[in-house]
């Protein structure tokens, strides 16, 4: 259990630190930016209790919002997916997964999964942080497109850091 603790901690830092001081430094872009700190609330275990999700949900986007001094967009925006990842996981997961506490990852659900999983979360985050951002909804189809792209992008990035961080035996 304190491995488990000790392992989320870590995984905690190390999204945060690549999100603010490196991918935020290196991508400057209006149009695309990816996020991959919300990877932290993808990967925990499903069987982790809806208050504990919500917490830490709050907890690595007020990270990044005191990081990069913005009003709580972020962690606005990693609130809503976690209270709708335990929908999202009901719909799409059996009893079985729930009571085996599996980790929602590429390792336990595969790649197929994992994508659909990932994007549907992500769309949501960015959504939420992109109109909070812009506060109006004259420019709805600009940020659609800023959404949907970006969200693209953090899939992209995201699928990547799960297979660099997977075991070398346990890829596929």
């Amino acid at each position: 259990m304190y491995r488990d603790i000790i392992y989320q901690a870590l995984r905690f830092v190390f999204l945060v630190i690549l999100q603010v001081f490196v991918i935020n430094q290196m991508l400057q872009y209006n149009l695309i930016n990816p996020f991959v700190y919300p990877l932290f609330i993808l990967l925990l275990p499903v069987n982790t209790s809806f208050f504990l999700v919500l917490l830490l949900s709050f907890a690595v986007g007020i990270t990044v919002d005191l990081l990069q001094f913005t009003s709580g967009i972020h962690a606005s925006a990693t609130v809503f997916m976690g209270f709708i990842r335990i929908y999202f996981l009901k719909a799409s997961l059996s009893k079985e997964n729930f009571e085996k506490n599996i980790k929602p990852d590429i390792r336990d659900k595969g790649l197929a999964w994992f994508s659909v999983y990932a994007i549907v979360l992500l769309f949501a985050h960015h959504l939420v942080l992109y109109f909070l951002e812009v506060n109006t909804f004259r420019e709805f189809f600009f940020t659609i497109l800023k959404t949907s792209l970006s969200a693209l992008a953090s899939l992209l990035l995201v699928i990547l850091i799960e297979y660099l961080l997977m075991p070398t035996s346990k890829k596929q």
